[in-house]
């Protein structure tokens, strides 16, 4: 195929192919005297290369010299992030994520009132216990309040917004 029929199509500027001859981002071949482009080949070569080449013929999703991802690489991995980015948002939306520092502050408070609930338990039931000399009545009274005091806390609302 000819150098314009390959521009036609890449959809592209016929300088664009010819700069990215030029540069060795697309092989030819010879035949019959006249250079032409073997389209599978080119096609390869063109996704390899990355294809985007300038007016000015440099490549520029093409960096073989640096640390920095090409253009075409950069590109993937902003779209890659502002997807997780909207995914976060909208879970967060949804009440499905919720930050870590709520969290921890809800989880602070339920074990403060789980603490508090069960210090209680010894000055309540003291003197009933005081009294008891039976150990299956000991252990139904502390079980009885410690049933209690488990009870209320399921009362507790925790809101993590």
């Amino acid at each position: 195929m000819s150098y314009r029929q390959y521009a036609k199509h890449r959809d592209c500027s016929l300088s664009y192919v010819t700069q990215a001859i030029k540069k060795g981002w697309i092989q030819t071949a010879k035949v019959d005297s006249v250079i032409k482009i073997d389209q599978e080949k080119a096609d390869k070569d063109w996704i390899a290369n990355s294809g985007i080449v300038t007016e000015t013929g440099e490549n520029v999703a093409y960096n073989n010299n640096s640390d920095v991802p090409a253009l075409a690489e950069s590109r993937a991995i902003k779209e890659d992030y502002i997807a997780k980015i909207k995914k976060l948002d909208y879970e967060k939306a949804k009440e499905i994520l919720v930050e870590k520092d709520k969290i921890q502050k809800v989880m602070r408070e339920l074990a403060y009132s789980v603490r508090e609930r069960l210090r209680t338990i010894p000055q309540k039931v003291s003197a009933e216990l005081a009294a008891e000399n039976d150990p299956r009545k000991l252990e139904i009274i502390l079980q009885k309040e410690i049933d209690d005091a488990l009870e209320r806390l399921q009362s507790i609302k925790m809101s993590f917004l």
